[in-house]
């Protein structure tokens, strides 16, 4: 008799020889399908070869010019400012629903911002927080929404939106950012009490901020508005000895020495002396759009100050990023704030 426990069933082999094919089939659908001609862009872009990548939407948008996808990072590519904004209008008039039309909404209100267009900057801003409600950009777009409302002395209606970032987004990390914003409406409305309370607190609170020497200026201020210079001198002295120097600080020296201010002046400067290198990623003839770019460096980590520059008769506003002892660690980090936020750069001697 033969064993029959030894021999396995054809058709238990053919079973598994079906499942192994299938499962290669579903694991493997690049190497039968491809990648197509965008995802080959995307990953281009990904990687950092940011002119590659350009180019390649540049050849897929001749083709089509209606895709999102190709939309949506030609208008993050193109280094021309007007080229961009077309494809960022032209992605959502036609793809209002897309899941990034509230990131390419809000990049069209910065750039409006920048150039100084703030009632159109608000106009973009509130169909932003309207027709994108749960949007993680929300709180961004209140406190851009309320310093356009400041920009043209509208501060009853910005403290309205101060007010709803820290009521309705209490964890952004735009909240210390709108307590500094209700600071200046009060302030701008002159209503001077009423931002030395609001200021105090904000101070009280955030002790080890990072915007505390904006607060302490800001501070020094209202004092000044009150009629109460001395308390301003304290204040002020009080700033410079904060470290890293920052653009207040700076603020800080002029104000005091046409004020007759004699007091040390190597103590003031001692921060300057121990870096020499910065990365300066802006140059703005509007102070404001300057400290803007400042504020959203630092809410994303990063060492900014503004600095004043004279220049052929022009007043010029410098965004400059962190202190470094050389030119290449310098470099290094304008690399990795090149990537995160796509900014030009220039590497500076302070």
């Amino acid at each position: 008799m033969k064993s029959r426990e030894l021999r396995c069933p054809f058709g238990f082999q053919r079973d598994a020889l079906l499942l192994l094919c299938v499962l290669w089939v579903l694991l493997s659908p690049i190497s039968l399908v491809g990648q197509t001609p965008t995802d080959e862009a995307i990953q281009l872009y990904q990687r950092g070869h940011y002119g590659e990548a350009r180019q390649k939407f540049q050849e897929l948008y001749r083709k089509d010019n209606s895709a999102a996808d190709v939309l949506y990072y030609l208008g993050k590519l193109e280094p021309n400012a007007d080229k961009s904004l077309e494809y960022q209008r032209r992605f959502l008039s036609l793809h209002a629903h897309h899941p990034k039309a509230d990131e390419v909404l809000y990049a069209v209100a910065q750039y409006n911002f920048a150039l100084g267009y703030y009632l159109t900057a608000a106009k973009d801003y509130q169909r932003l927080i309207r027709t994108y409600p749960n949007s993680s950009l929300v709180p961004d777009a209140l406190y851009w929404l309320a310093s356009s409302k400041l920009a043209i002395g509208a501060a009853d209606s910005a403290s309205i939106y101060f007010r709803r970032i820290l009521e309705e987004h209490g964890q952004s990390l735009m909240v210390p950012w709108a307590k500094l914003g209700l600071v200046d409406a009060y302030f701008i409305g002159q209503d001077f009490h009423q931002a030395r309370i609001q200021c105090q607190a904000f101070m009280e609170y955030h002790v080890d901020s990072v915007l505390l020497p904006i607060a302490l200026y800001r501070l020094a201020e209202i004092h000044e508005a009150l009629g109460e210079r001395e308390k301003a001198k304290e204040i002020l002295q009080r700033l410079l000895q904060s470290e890293p120097t920052t653009f207040q600080n700076e603020q800080a020296r002029r104000q005091l020495t046409e004020w007759g201010w004699t007091g040390d002046r190597r103590e003031a400067n001692r921060g300057k002396q121990e870096n020499t290198f910065a990365v300066q990623v802006g140059a703005f003839s509007n102070r404001l759009n300057a400290l803007n770019l400042q504020a959203e460096l630092i809410t994303l980590g990063y060492q900014a100050e503004v600095v004043k520059k004279e220049d052929r008769h022009r007043v010029l506003y410098l965004v400059w990023v962190g202190s470094y002892q050389s030119r290449e660690e310098a470099l290094r980090e304008a690399k990795i704030l090149e990537r995160q936020r796509e900014l030009p750069y220039h590497i500076i001697r302070k």
